[in-house]
This record gives C-alpha cells, structure tokens and sequence, in this order.
C-alpha cells in the first residue's frame, strides 16, 4: 500500500467510510436495528463482519450449497441457497476449481462443474424474507447485476439505503460496460449519490432520500467524483 492510499484510507476511515471485502460503505447509518443484505455471500465474510461490527441482522444469498453450509455453521448470518437473476425458478450455476468463483453465463476455461441451482429475483426475495427496506445491499455477483436491476423496479430500489456494488463490466466477453452505464444512470436519477473507489468494481450508492450524508462526507464524497471524473464513473475505458 502507497503512503498516499494509506492516507486515503485514514481520511475515509474517519468520515464513516468502510471498506469490507473490497466494497465500501458508509457506517454511520448503520447500527443494531439496521438490515444488510448480502448478494453473492461467499462464505459470509462480508455479512458475518457487519453483523458482528453492527449487531444488526444479515442476509446472506449464496447460489453454491457448500458456501451456504459454511455460513450455517459459522452461524455470522441468515442464509438463502439461490442465485440472484430476473426470474424465480432454477438455473444453470458454472463452478470453478476455486468455489468461492462461479458464474451463471456459461462454461469457461476454469470452469469445472455446472450445478442446478434455485434462482429469485431481487423483489422475490425482499418478500420471502419480509423485508420492506434494506439500509445496505452488498451486490458481487459475477456479472448478473445486469440482469438484477433490470427486473428490479424503481420503488424498490428506492427502499435502498445504500448499494455497494461489484461492476463485472471488465470481463470483455460479457460486453456489459453500456449495460453498467444504464444502471449508473438510472440510480442517479433516482436521487442515489454514486461514488467510484478507484474502480468500477467498487462503487457506492448512497440514496439521499433515506440518508442525510453530514456536509463534510458529502463533500469529499463529490471531491472524489471530480478527481475520478464522471466519465470515468460512467464508462472505463
């Protein structure tokens, strides 16, 4: 880590800012009676780290059964075996050597096995599990954010207190970069601040309808913005 990262990360640190798993949030609305949703759960790092920082109650969604058995038994959060898609029934799940690596787009070179796995959309799966709002959805899932938001209505993600999201748009086969823009666009139209660290594979959404920012986070939050360029939030080139 550079001298200047580290300085970053210490700035950032102090206004709120977190970073868990390489996604980043904001802290400061969050707190015991808050709820975190967590998409493409892995083994629960992300979910089982807010929950013990927080208290808060932690939803972890997980397509491939042995990650879900490992969050069971660690017992750091409520588990849901399903892939996130725009549709609820199953699915082809592409597994790797590594398992904490999956996809649902197709067989690649890694790939070594394929799993039929239950999917659901965003909006089933807030109604499953009876939840009206969310104050933080975690989004790493392998390029199907695509397909997530565009069967996710505008009204629910308005119930979004913060999104952090994983963008795949790097993975050229997929050729989602115009896709990501659309979304990028979309969510700031609905009044959500987007913020770029470093990369497209970790931007936060802060909806300031829900959430009133203190005046000095939501000005480093726009110095950030400006030194990335909003070009370069939209398209990386």
């Amino acid at each position: 880590m550079t001298i200047a990262s580290s300085v970053r990360y210490r700035i950032e640190d102090f206004l709120g800012l977190r970073r868990q798993c390489e996604h980043t949030f904001y802290a400061g609305s969050l707190g015991k009676d808050s709820v975190i949703v967590d998409l493409g759960g892995n083994r629960g790092e992300f979910s089982g780290a807010l929950r013990r920082e927080f208290g808060c109650r932690a939803l972890a969604v997980e397509p491939v059964p042995a990650l879900c058995a490992e969050i069971k038994r660690a017992g750091v959060a409520e588990v849901v075996n399903a892939a996130i898609s725009d549709h609820d029934g199953e699915l082809s799940f592409f597994t790797e050597e590594d398992s904490t690596f999956g996809s649902i787009f197709g067989k690649t070179s890694g790939s070594q096995g394929r799993l039929t796995v239950p999917c659901v959309t965003l909006e089933s799966l807030l109604k499953s599990a009876r939840l009206t709002s969310v104050d933080l959805l975690k989004i790493d899932i392998e390029g199907a954010e695509v397909p997530l938001f565009d069967s996710t209505s505008d009204e629910t993600l308005l119930r979004m207190g913060q999104i952090t999201v994983e963008f795949h748009d790097f993975i050229e086969k997929l050729n989602q970069a115009p896709h990501t823009d659309k979304i990028i666009a979309r969510l700031e139209k609905l009044g959500f601040l987007a913020i770029q660290f470093g990369s497209r594979m970790d931007v936060l959404f802060v909806n300031t309808r829900n959430i009133r920012l203190p005046w000095f986070v939501v000005a480093y939050l726009r110095l950030l913005r400006f030194l990335f360029g909003a070009t370069k939030l939209r398209r990386r080139r």
